[in-house]
């Protein structure tokens, strides 16, 4: 019986991430992006930015993820090129309502 509840306790972080069906490499690539912009830290940066793809992922489910989050980097894209993520209003909106989100997301995971 104790092995029984072992492995269910044991599967069920497992099971939570793929339900938020956020590929592991999408995961690893926000983390990295992240800690990029942290100088110091190391060790202390990874979990603080583990942590706060996990706040992302509770909040949108992985389709809307993916797009508010290009909508946020094209955003900064300069000329014409970024134009088509910068003037129509639901890109904006998108965009702004990510940048909210990985906001709130770093505030509760980068506490000093």
């Amino acid at each position: 019986m104790r092995k029984v509840v072992f492995c269910i306790a044991f599967m069920l972080p497992a099971s939570a991430f793929a339900q938020q069906g956020y590929p592991t490499v999408d995961r690893v690539e926000w983390v990295l992006d992240c800690m990029q912009q942290y100088d110091k830290g190391g060790y202390e940066v990874v979990h603080k930015c583990s942590c706060a793809i996990d706040k992302i992922a509770a909040k949108l489910k992985y389709n809307d993820y993916v797009e508010y989050s290009t909508a946020a980097r094209g955003q900064t894209m300069r000329g014409e090129r970024g134009n088509e993520f910068r003037d129509p209003d639901t890109v904006k909106g998108a965009g702004a309502k990510y940048k909210k989100i990985q906001t709130e997301a770093k505030e509760q995971c980068f506490l000093k």
